[in-house]
């Protein structure tokens, strides 16, 4: 592998079911057979580093990414695995927040090859997947740098989700709603069960699942596992507190408590990292398995109980994994860029992300006259995201993202929005075309009072057609 060029070339070339179109995917598709052999031949290493695993259909992502950084506040060197990746490929395995550089991931890809040629030879069936090569070079990179606990967030479903083999110390289910449904199921308690998938015997569980069908999932299964669980509004409460931070008005701060915790009793104040009254949950999940998982890995690998971690609180100083926490930062999720006028971005891609995103806005930006640009995957919701985006958009944008072909084109869009609405929209053939669209209205002469705010959504391809440019003041 000569280069990194190259290197990403040949990964690109495997199946990939991030790319494909929605017919190709069923349930028989995903299978843990290939992962189990890729793993053994290169030396099992998800047997050598205990992890963290994440699954849920929305906030599982915000919740890696607090948990991870939550357990860097305790000095541990932390590999966090998520997906898709927003501009570099290697954004989806970091270790203490930075990236493998690009010589790194053109070795690691060198290494992977001989046994990926293995395995082709010996049966379609066999035929490594991009995602699947991808988790392993994310084992790989792990172990190379030596990584005491890695975060890992479920790519689809759970139960034959890549990440699902690993030897977990903690399992989180954030909140389940519809997605995926032609390959997890069409009700919310068949897509818990794939979720739930992921919980391991004796290995405690802390779920952020409300849906009224799912939650019973959770809890049998966990308890056919005798895995311990938190289920919140059960065993794990979070109290929101009406005054925002004294030191970063911006964030708001939950006070966390739980039965059985691994503090005793009694609240943990926290503030809220992201935007979004339903980051509260997530905080609280990633908070309390953070520490449960703290407390696990010590008990194993030694360490200090967590109070003996905490810096000087007698002189007023906050907790250094509390703080962790609170730092956490995850682009493309309800990401605010200032600018005249300001820009959110956000990747909400089914109708609970994109009902979030909206209530934030309304909450945080009430003030503000939306410009929204939407795009969005052919296996989503189409005409349930765009009732949202017509019902609260003052003006929108219609676009399709390039670089994958699931994208919906714009005729497609424009069809599904007028069979929902009279009111008039714009279209775009490209990201930026419509974002110079909408900074062009945004900046007419207006009898309206509000303030401008341009909102792009509708899938993470779309965010990463536009983020960059917009970072670099395009």
């Amino acid at each position: 592998m000569h280069d990194y060029d190259a290197a990403i070339q040949f990964l690109l070339h495997r199946v990939n079911y991030e790319r494909a179109h929605a017919d190709s995917l069923r349930g028989e598709t995903l299978k843990l057979g290939r992962m189990q052999r890729l793993l053994e031949r290169i030396g099992h290493p998800e047997k050598k580093i205990p992890v963290v695993h994440i699954a849920g259909t929305k906030g599982k992502g915000s919740t890696s990414t607090m948990v991870a950084n939550l357990l860097r506040g305790a000095g541990l060197s932390v590999g966090l695995f998520t997906s898709p990746h927003i501009h570099r490929l290697e954004e989806r395995f970091t270790v203490n927040g930075e990236l493998p550089s690009e010589e790194e991931v053109r070795q690691l890809v060198e290494d992977l090859v001989p046994v990926i040629e293995e395995m082709d030879r010996e049966g379609p069936e066999w035929h490594v997947t991009f995602f699947e090569a991808v988790t392993a070079m994310a084992w790989m990179h792990y172990m190379r740098k030596q990584v005491q606990i890695a975060v890992l967030e479920v790519g689809l479903g759970g139960r034959l989700d890549s990440t699902n083999i690993c030897q977990p110390l903690v399992c989180v289910i954030t909140n389940i709603s519809r997605d995926h449904t032609q390959i997890l199921g069409a009700t919310t308690d068949l897509i818990a069960r794939e979720k739930a998938g992921i919980i391991k015997a004796n290995v405690p569980v802390v779920s952020g699942v409300l849906d009224e069908l799912a939650r019973p999932v959770i809890a049998a299964i966990a308890k056919e596992r005798d895995a311990p669980l938190w289920q919140l509004g059960e065993q794990l409460f979070c109290r929101s507190l009406d005054e925002r931070s004294p030191d970063d008005p911006g964030k708001r701060q939950i006070g966390v408590s739980a039965t059985n915790a691994p503090w005793g009793n009694g609240e943990v104040l926290c503030r809220v990292p992201l935007l979004g009254k339903h980051q509260e949950s997530n905080t609280t999940l990633a908070l309390f398995a953070g520490l449960l998982a703290w407390e696990r890995w010590r008990g194993t690998h030694g360490g200090q109980k967590w109070l003996a971690v905490r810096e000087n609180p007698s002189e007023g100083k906050r907790d250094r994994m509390v703080v962790g926490l609170e730092n956490s930062v995850w682009p493309g999720r309800i990401e605010l860029i200032p600018g005249k006028p300001p820009i959110i971005l956000d990747a909400a891609h089914n109708w609970a992300s994109m009902n979030a995103l909206f209530n934030t806005l309304q909450d945080e930006f009430k003030d503000c006259r939306l410009t929204v640009i939407f795009g969005t995957t052919r296996d989503k919701d189409v005409s349930g995201l765009m009732r949202l985006v017509r019902h609260h958009a003052d003006r929108l944008i219609l676009t399709k993202y390039q670089e994958n072909p699931r994208g919906v084109s714009v005729q497609e869009l424009s069809i599904v929005a007028r069979t929902i609405s009279d009111q008039p929209f714009l279209t775009a053939a490209t990201p930026m075309e419509a974002l110079a669209m909408a900074r062009n209205v945004c900046g007419q002469p207006s009898d309206h009072q509000f303030k401008e705010l341009i909102v792009i959504t509708g899938s993470f391809y779309l965010i990463a057609e536009v983020r960059g440019s917009i970072l670099a003041g395009q």
